[in-house]
């Protein structure tokens, strides 16, 4: 089906167009009255989109389940309380587009490459987003349970209170990204990065992070239960947290302040700590 036929067929009513192949399709290339595409509510579940280029589309509340996106390009696409579960999104270049409250369960979405999106309230668990690059990225209140996030990597994003139990975030690089209140209990991060970020009551309970580098002041969190054995911290002050039973085998501790926190049963670190309770 050509990109022309859709829109015809939309604008005459029609909303199911499941299955259907619009693989290669430039939406930017159709003529328009207006500025924008309006497909709010199709249904576009198992359909093939493949390369599809879609800019200033409004697919609010639409259904594309199970879609295959290979290699699309989205520019102001709008996909508030889109159903995306299990759509194949592999090599997307998506950038400053409206995602919240959309349903990505599952879906696979690496290698891709968000700019500026926001996916506020936005379901992701057992989302895959291996190897993806985020930059500029809301990702506020999201559920992100149990994500493939391996060697992703995160640049000035917004995780405030995302929810990441269990997420496998195994080699990510996390940047200058507010990361307050977000939930990592029983998360994976093993030889990842925290680099410069905000970071304030964010909870590691049970987290795997033996080899992480850290370079983020903490405030008020939680890393009881831990695994931090091998890792890095380096000219911190870290304020208020909870280290009770943390492993810190071979962790290197080099200029870092400690006001305030909770010890409990730790294990020997290297370190060049200055520890302050008050």
């Amino acid at each position: 089906m050509t990109g022309e036929e859709l829109l015809k067929r939309y604008a005459a009513g029609e909303r199911n167009f499941s299955g259907i192949d619009l693989s290669g399709v430039d939406f930017n290339s159709i003529p328009i009255n207006g500025t924008s595409i309006d497909l709010t509510g199709i249904d576009l579940s198992g359909a093939d989109l493949t390369q599809v280029v879609l800019g200033s589309v409004n697919l609010t509340n639409a259904n594309l389940s199970a879609a295959i996106l290979l290699k699309a390009g989205m520019h102001d696409v709008t996909l508030t309380g889109a159903n995306l579960t299990g759509a194949d999104l592999r090599g997307l270049e998506a950038h400053e587009s409206n995602w919240q409250r959309a349903n990505l369960t599952r879906a696979n979405l690496g290698f891709s490459k968000l700019t500026q999106l926001d996916l506020t309230e936005a379901i992701l668990s057992h989302a895959d987003l291996t190897c993806a690059d985020l930059i500029m990225c809301k990702f506020v209140d999201a559920v992100m349970a149990s994500i493939q996030a391996v060697c992703t990597k995160i640049t000035h994003g917004f995780f405030n209170r995302a929810y990441l139990k269990r997420a496998n975030l195994e080699r990510a690089w996390i940047e200058y990204t507010v990361l307050d209140y977000a939930n990592f209990t029983a998360a994976n991060l093993i030889n990842a990065g925290i680099i410069d970020c905000d970071a304030a009551k964010v909870n590691f309970t049970h987290a795997s992070m033996s080899g992480i580098t850290i370079r983020t002041p903490f405030t008020k969190s939680n890393f009881s239960n831990a695994d931090l054995s091998d890792g890095s911290f380096y000219r911190l002050i870290i304020e208020e947290c909870d280290f009770r039973n943390a492993f810190f085998h071979r962790t290197r501790i080099t200029q870092v302040t400690f006001e305030n926190c909770l010890w409990g049963e730790v294990s020997s670190f290297d370190t060049d700590a200055i520890i302050r309770d008050n």
